[in-house]
């Protein structure tokens, strides 16, 4: 089974605060041109995205810069638990590339409660991402911190955080691919993506 784990971009949408605000504009229409050509202005950090290296490294590696390789992978949905406000690391985390993390935080999406007192991933996911070479993590919130401090040190161990993602409470406990390709952005620091798991049989 196919699974797509992205949100919708539109006009107005609800943005990190902050982020620029999204605008969509047909700029040719095909009643007078014969063709539809689209405006699009928004962030890079927009609806379900990557964040790069860049994002927080001075010279860390954009967009551009970024392998296929690195963009899919081996993946496990975790079923997390909050204590005290904070993500924990569930338990018996079987062999992956990427960790998906499901916190039902996403039930908000759309609300400016979205992006108020999300709760941060507690430090345990550093250290299990570095000890299993992990490619990237995954989050169904707007990020995985507050302070910044888990974005700089997942970064600089070229670990790639993707946000807001949705959809993943159906797919706790289960493993298959993860795909989440980012827009060859020159020197971008973040890029949405069309989130895919692919269940295995």
């Amino acid at each position: 089974m196919i699974y797509d784990l992205s949100t919708e971009i539109f006009s107005d949408m609800e943005v990190y605060p902050g982020d620029p605000e999204v605008a969509i504009e047909r700029t040719a229409l095909i009643e007078d041109t014969g063709y539809n050509v689209t405006k699009l202005c928004l962030g890079t950090h927009t609806g379900t995205h990557v964040d790069v290296p860049l994002h927080y490294i001075k010279n860390g590696s954009g967009c551009s810069e970024i392998s296929a390789e690195k963009c899919f992978g081996r993946a496990y949905v975790a079923k997390c638990r909050l204590l005290g406000g904070v993500v924990m690391l569930p338990e018996n985390i079987p062999d992956c590339e990427i960790l998906l993390i499901y916190t039902g935080w996403d039930k908000l999406y759309g609300t400016k409660q979205y992006f108020e007192n999300v709760p941060p991933l507690s430090g345990d996911f550093l250290e299990e991402a570095k000890k299993r070479r992990l490619k990237a993590i995954g989050v169904d919130m707007p990020s995985v911190d507050r302070d910044g401090l888990l974005h700089h040190s997942l970064l600089i161990s070229d670990i790639l955080i993707y946000e807001n993602l949705s959809g993943l409470q159906e797919l706790t406990g289960l493993c298959g691919t993860f795909y989440g390709f980012p827009l060859k952005i020159s020197s971008g620091d973040a890029s949405p993506v069309r989130a895919i798991f692919r269940a295995n049989p």
